[in-house]
C-alpha cells in the first residue's frame, strides 16, 4: 500500500484529482498502456515495501478528468490492475483508521466505555414516585420497555430509578431533555445518566476527591443496585450482538445478489402501497424473493421506495427496462438497479464535490489538455526543437488567456508541427482514422473544418500558398475532438520520419468571432444567388400579407352590410308601431272625455 506520507503531504484540492492504481510489477506492458492513454497527465512512481506490487501516482488536470480516468481504468484494464482508488478516499480511510485505532488503545486502557444498551439511572428521585407515575413520566419521550425503583429492606426507597427505553435515540434523547429543563417532577428535579457497570463507575468516582456525602451514598447505592441488574445487562448485551451477526450476513448476502444484479430499487412509491401489492405488480417479471419497504423512523411512515430482489438477473433486467412506465396505486414508478452501500457513499460524494467545483464559462481547464512537460515520461524521444516549441507555444496560451476577451474552443483543435509537404486531405484523414472513420468510406463525416494556414504571398506553381506549419481541425462534439488530442497528439507512428504534431484544444478570440459572424452575412447579401433566394421570399410574404388585407377588407364589407340590414329592420318596426298608435288614438280620447 501507499505510504502515508505521501498522501499527507497531498492537499485537498489536489487529493481531488490525483489517483493511485496497483498492478504487478512482471507486467509492464500495463504502463505504457496507461501512458498512451493518457497524454498530459503526471505519472511517478510511489515508493513501497512490497516488491511484488507496483504503485503509481496519476496527477490530472482537474476533478472531472480523473473521474472519467477512474472508469475507464476500470473497464480496459479489469484484470490487469488490482486497485484504482482515488487520492482523497484513500486519505478519509487512514483517518478512519487512525481513530478506530486511538479508540481501541483508550478501550484498552480503560478510559472509553461504549454503550450499547438504551438503560438509563435517575437520581435525584422523588419517594412520592411508584414504577407506574415513573413510566407515565417517562412515555412522554418515547417507548418504555422496563421500570425499576430499587428499595431497602424495610420496603423504602433509595432515592434513584433505572429505566431501559426502545432504543438508544430515544434514551438520549431523555437524558438530554431532563438535564437541560428545570422542570421538578414531585418536586424534586431529576439527573439523568447513562447505566454503566461497576467496574467502570469506580474507575471514574477515583478520579473525584472532594464530594458530598449525600453524592457518596447515592453512587454506593447505585452500584449496589447495578449487581442486582448485571445478568439482565449481561442479557441485553448479547441481544444486539447476535443481531450484528445476522446483520453481517444479511450484508453479505446482499452484496452478492446486487453484482449478480438480481435486486432492483425502486422510487416514487405510493405512501399507501404495501409489501404484497408491490409483490402482485412486480411477479409478472418472474419469481421475487422478497420485497423490502423502505421506513421512515422519525416520522413513522413509508419514505416511497424499496428494495425488491428477484430469483434470476433477466427478470430484473426486464423491471427496470418498465422504468416510468409502470404504475402502482395511481403513480408512476422510477426503476433501477440497486448498488452496494460503498457505492451509493461514493455517488454522494461525488455528486457533493462535483456541486462544489466553480464553473469553467472560459473552459480554462481545457488548456492544459495536451501539455507535455519535458521531464515528465511523454517526452522520451521527443527532440530538444519540438520541446522548445511546445514550451513557446504554452507561454503564448498563458498569456492570451490572461485576457477575458479569449476563450478555450471545447470543439476545435489547432495543430502545429505539420509537415510542410502535407495537404488539408491529408490531415482530415489522419483525424478521421483517429476518431474511428474511414477515409474515402464514411459519406458524413464530423470533421466540420480542417485546414493548414499558408502564405499566400509565396505560392507555388500549382496556385497553393506554402504552408506555415500549422492548421486548424473543427469536429461536432466535444467527446470527438478530446479522442483524436489524445490520439494524435506526440505520436512518432503516424510519419515514417517520426515527426511528432503537437495537438491542442484551440484559443479563439470573441471579439474576431464577431467581426467573422459580420462578413459571412455581409457576403451573403453581396451574391446574387441568395439575393434572388431572399427576393423570392420576400414577394411570397408580401402576396400572402396582401391576401390577407383583401381578407380583412372583404369581412369589413361583409360586416357593414349586417349592420345597414339590421338599422332597416329597426326603422321599419317604429313605423309600424307609429301607425298602431295613431290608429287607437280617437278611441282613447273619447275614453278620456
Amino acid at each position: 500500500m501507499v505510504e502515508n506520507k505521501e498522501i499527507s503531504c497531498l492537499t485537498k484540492t489536489k487529493a481531488k484529482k490525483v489517483l493511485f492504481i496497483t498492478f504487478d510489477k512482471e507486467d509492464k506492458t500495463v504502463l505504457k498502456q496507461i501512458k498512451k492513454l493518457f497524454s498530459g497527465v503526471i505519472i511517478t512512481s510511489v515508493d513501497q515495501e512490497n516488491d511484488q506490487k507496483s504503485i503509481y501516482q496519476l496527477e490530472f488536470v482537474n476533478y472531472k478528468a480523473c473521474k472519467g480516468a477512474k472508469s475507464q481504468l476500470g473497464q480496459k484494464f479489469d484484470q490487469k490492475i488490482l486497485q484504482v482508488e482515488s487520492a482523497l478516499q484513500k486519505k478519509k480511510k487512514e483517518n478512519v483508521k487512525t481513530q478506530k485505532s486511538k479508540l481501541k488503545q483508550e478501550k484498552q486502557n480503560g478510559n472509553v466505555f461504549e454503550v450499547n444498551v438504551p438503560k438509563i439511572i435517575l437520581r435525584n428521585l422523588s419517594f412520592k414516585f411508584d414504577e407506574e407515575s415513573l413510566r407515565k413520566e417517562m412515555e412522554a419521550f418515547g417507548q418504555v420497555k422496563l421500570v425499576n425503583i430499587p428499595k431497602k429492606d424495610d420496603g423504602k426507597m433509595k432515592g434513584f430509578g433505572f429505566v431501559v427505553f426502545e432504543n438508544m435515540k430515544v434514551a438520549k434523547q431523555a437524558i438530554d431533555s431532563l438535564n437541560s429543563d428545570n422542570k421538578n417532577y414531585m418536586g424534586k428535579k431529576i439527573v439523568a445518566d447513562w447505566c454503566l457497570p461497576k467496574r467502570v463507575y469506580l474507575k471514574n468516582t477515583e478520579s473525584k476527591v472532594e464530594e458530598e456525602e449525600e453524592e457518596d451514598n447515592d453512587s454506593e447505592k447505585s452500584d449496589n443496585s447495578q449487581n442486582e441488574s448485571d445478568s439482565e445487562e449481561d442479557e441485553n448485551v448479547k441481544k444486539p450482538r447476535q443481531i450484528n451477526e445476522k446483520f453481517e450476513r444479511k450484508k453479505k448476502e446482499g452484496t452478492q445478489d446486487v453484482q449478480e444484479k438480481r435486486t432492483v430499487f425502486v422510487r416514487n412509491l405510493s405512501y399507501d402501497s404495501t409489501e404484497e401489492s408491490v409483490k402482485e405488480q412486480f411477479s409478472k417479471f418472474g419469481p421475487i424473493k422478497y420485497v423490502k419497504l423502505c421506513w421512515d423512523k422519525e416520522l413513522e411512515r413509508p419514505k416511497g421506495t424499496c428494495f425488491i430482489q428477484f430469483e434470476s438477473n433477466q427478470s430484473a433486467l426486464d423491471a427496470c427496462a418498465e422504468s416510468e412506465i409502470l404504475e402502482l396505486d395511481s403513480r408512476v414508478l422510477n426503476i433501477d438497479m440497486a448498488v452496494s452501500r460503498n457505492q451509493v457513499s461514493q455517488l454522494v460524494e461525488d455528486k457533493k464535490l462535483s456541486d462544489n467545483l466553480p464553473r469553467d464559462n472560459r473552459n480554462l481547464a481545457l488548456a492544459k489538455e495536451g501539455v507535455i512537460y519535458p521531464n515528465s515520461y511523454e517526452a522520451e524521444g521527443m527532440s530538444k526543437g519540438d520541446i522548445l516549441k511546445r514550451q513557446k507555444l504554452e507561454t503564448i496560451n498563458a498569456d492570451k488567456l490572461k485576457l477575458l476577451h479569449f476563450f478555450v474552443s471545447p470543439t476545435r483543435l489547432s495543430v502545429h508541427n505539420i509537415p510542410t509537404k502535407l495537404t488539408d486531405d491529408e490531415l482530415r484523414n489522419i483525424f478521421m482514422g483517429a476518431i474511428g472513420e474511414i477515409p474515402g468510406k464514411t459519406k458524413r463525416t464530423n470533421i466540420i473544418e480542417c485546414r493548414i494556414m499558408r502564405d499566400l504571398t509565396r505560392v507555388s506553381g500549382n496556385g497553393v500558398g506554402k504552408s506555415k506549419g500549422y492548421g486548424f481541425v473543427e469536429f461536432t462534439s466535444f467527446d470527438l475532438a478530446k479522442k483524436a488530442l489524445h490520439a494524435v497528439n506526440n505520436n512518432a507512428e503516424i510519419f515514417p520520419n517520426g515527426t511528432r504534431l503537437i495537438v491542442q484544444f484551440s484559443i479563439e478570440d470573441m471579439r474576431a468571432l464577431k467581426k467573422k459572424k459580420e462578413r459571412n452575412e455581409k457576403s451573403k447579401f453581396k451574391n446574387s444567388n441568395f439575393k434572388s433566394k431572399l427576393n423570392k421570399i420576400n414577394s411570397q410574404n408580401a402576396n400572402v400579407i396582401e391576401d390577407d388585407l383583401d381578407n380583412k377588407k372583404k369581412i369589413k364589407e361583409k360586416n357593414l352590410i349586417k349592420v345597414h340590414m339590421l338599422e332597416r329592420k329597426l326603422s321599419k318596426r317604429m313605423s309600424q308601431e307609429d301607425l298602431l298608435s295613431t290608429k287607437h288614438a280617437p278611441k282613447n280620447k273619447k275614453l278620456k272625455k
